[in-house]
């Protein structure tokens, strides 16, 4: 019995480690960066919606997740507005078009607040900015002029 208790507790300990480790090794991986799902571990946050603008307080973040998406139907253009407040970790915004190319639309890899804007040219398809971490204790805000805005 005695063993077979370490041996569960050994495997969960296992499985915990593994997951984080995955997460952890996201922010420079352009394949999963670029893929449908979301991986991350966060803690202490909180988020508002409001309108066309999100805004994140995130005391502790490592992962991925999908705040903006676009569904166009035609050419035109989107404007990104953002403030990023970095107090520890990585982050970065990264740009996903539908045929899965990435661009990083802004990046801290230091503590440091910067703010600034991106005007992105759409055709017909689905476009999406995912929030990388690796790490992160930061404030964020964002605002989009077209399209949805969330935080799983």
């Amino acid at each position: 019995m005695k063993k077979t208790s370490i041996v569960v507790l050994l495997v969960a300990l296992l499985l915990i480690g593994c997951g984080s480790l995955e997460q952890h090794n996201l922010y420079d991986n352009d394949s999963q960066i670029e893929g449908e799902g979301n991986s991350y571990s966060r803690s202490n946050y909180s988020q508002n919606v409001n309108g066309n603008r999100l805004y994140l307080n995130i005391g502790f973040m490592d992962g991925m997740d999908t705040i903006w998406e676009y569904n166009a139907n035609s050419e035109s253009s989107v404007a990104i507005d953002y403030d990023i407040s970095l107090k520890s970790g990585k982050a970065k915004l990264v740009l996903i078009t539908p045929d899965g190319d990435l661009s990083t639309i802004a990046e801290a890899t230091k503590a440091e607040a910067f703010s600034g804007s991106s005007d992105i040219s759409v055709n017909r398809g689905r476009y999406r900015i995912k929030l990388v971490t690796e790490n992160a204790k930061f404030e964020l805000n964002l605002s989009a002029s077209d399209g949805e805005l969330g935080f799983d």
